[in-house]
């Protein structure tokens, strides 16, 4: 009789359940390292993103499981900082923070790196931290790929690029913008929202016209949009994911890193 095949089951049971236990997601199955198109229709325009599961399979699956639940349907850009970032994925037209599916691992060491027109995740000061925003580099950011004490030792993640839609882009990283509170240091004076977010086949084809987006009155300031403790990457201090570049060095026009405000954990 052959011990060893219900050995090799179990093993394998337990692995799977610590793996779900630690909150990661296991390698893509044969196939699905292909790159995956997204259509991100905004109100400024459509933009499409290629992601790369084969290098960063846990931020691809990590972004795609609120894509397939339309979570991202709705939000805003909260976060403008020209020439350096355009970060969203996180809030509601009237500013309120969304729920999160958790966790995810870092993949920064993938090889992807923050250059123009890259998506990646944007995150506490811990390296393991980013759960649901994003963030599209406006220009190369090679300071967001180094390991540093004030970012937890580790870079940020990028999952994929923009294969169309670049000048979408461009334009919400001019758009003018002004403080709203804590936590919206950086939030466009009209501020644009992703109306949708879905899976396509081929990213050539046209964009649907897209629904207009709601109108909500905007509050003057956000009734929870940082929760206590919140901290930011930066070693300067405070609470806003917008603090100025760090002592030492860096470039003064850069603000500081993405960073996704905490959730209560």
């Amino acid at each position: 009789m052959n011990h060893r095949a219900p050995l090799a089951a179990s093993i394998g049971l337990a692995l799977g359940a610590c793996l779900l236990a630690l909150g990661c997601r296991t390698a893509p199955t044969p196939g699905d390292d292909e790159p995956v198109y997204v259509r991100m229709d905004t109100t400024l325009g459509p933009i499409v993103v290629e992601l790369d599961p084969a290098h960063a399979p846990i931020s691809v699956a990590n972004f795609l499981a609120y894509v397939d639940a339309q979570e991202y349907d709705n939000t805003i850009f909260h976060r403008v900082v020209a020439n350096f970032v355009i970060q969203g994925g996180g809030y509601s037209p009237d500013r309120t923070e969304l729920p999160d599916r958790g966790t995810i691992r870092n993949e920064w060491l993938s090889g992807l790196q923050n250059e123009r027109g890259t998506i990646a995740m944007a995150r506490e000061a811990e390296p393991h931290t980013a759960t649901r925003q994003w963030y599209i580099n406006l220009v190369d950011n090679p300071k967001l790929d180094t390991a540093r004490p004030q970012t937890g030792n580790a870079g940020y993640a990028v999952f994929g690029r923009v294969v169309s839609g670049l000048d979408v882009v461009d334009a919400i990283g001019r758009l003018p913008t002004r403080a709203r509170g804590a936590g919206f240091e950086n939030l466009p004076v009209d501020v644009p929202v992703v109306l949708t977010i879905r899976r396509i086949d081929d990213p050539d084809a046209p964009a649907p016209t897209p629904e207009p987006a709601p109108t909500e009155t905007q509050p003057d300031e956000p009734e929870s949009a940082q929760p206590a403790g919140d901290v930011d990457p930066e070693p300067t201090g405070g609470d806003s994911p917008t603090q100025a570049d760090e002592p030492g060095g860096g470039q003064p026009d850069q603000p500081g890193e993405p960073a996704a405000p905490r959730t209560g954990r």
